[in-house]
């Protein structure tokens, strides 16, 4: 079984930590954090232990690329 982080970070800080099972229910997490976000000063992602899956940025350029779910 595969855990997922989403880390969001805040003026340069890690501002919350939050661990998942299903890799659905972080990506529905990180797009309502998105919707919110100042994108200036604020940013989230998903991690597995593979690496980085998505992020707030991936969502703001419009590119989809998950790697080892």
């Amino acid at each position: 079984m595969n855990i997922y982080v989403l880390i969001t970070v805040s003026g340069g800080f890690v501002s919350d930590v939050k661990f998942y099972s299903n890799l659905s229910e972080a990506i529905y997490e990180l797009d309502r954090l998105y919707e919110t976000m100042d994108l200036e000063c604020e940013s989230a992602a998903i991690f597995s232990p593979e690496g980085i899956i998505f992020s707030t940025y991936s969502i703001a350029e419009r590119t989809f690329i998950i790697a080892n779910p």
